[in-house]
């Protein structure tokens, strides 16, 4: 009964010992996306299109960290500027333009094994009455 209670003892402490590996290397493990380059942050290039329409003008916005969020030019200069959020898969902001003062709203899913985008916008404070757009980390 005794060499049972040990040999018990012993694969118990080794399955033990075999989850708390397990576990820190998960933890210390770095996901992708910060491989690729330190996070969320970044700027992201891709198309957005008119309500139905597939997407297909030029569009780029820049994910600064503390929530800033500046949309650019194919040139890469600012033309416009806002804020940005992000809850898991969610990402959400608005940004308004510089030369007009015009304002658009965002909506997307953040899918961070390809580092893309995708979701829809609109006008003032809309997230939806605009069209769609699909945009992936540079």
């Amino acid at each position: 009964m005794k060499a049972i209670s040990i040999s018990l003892s012993a694969t118990l402490r080794t399955l033990v010992l075999a989850l708390l590996t397990i576990s820190l290397m998960t933890a210390c493990s770095k996901s992708k996306d910060e491989k690729k380059g330190g996070g969320f942050e970044g700027v992201y290039e891709g198309k957005w299109g008119e309500e139905f329409d597939e997407p297909a003008y030029h569009y780029k916005l820049r994910f600064k960290s503390g929530g800033t969020l500046e949309r650019l030019d194919e040139s890469d200069v600012v033309i416009a500027s806002g804020q940005w959020s992000r809850n898991g898969i969610d990402v959400e902001g608005y940004y308004i333009f510089l030369d007009d003062g015009s304002k658009f709203s965002f909506a997307g899913l953040y899918t961070d094994f390809d580092g893309a985008i995708l979701g829809n916008w609109g006008f003032d404070n809309s997230k939806a009455n605009g069209g769609t757009f699909e945009i992936k980390k540079k």
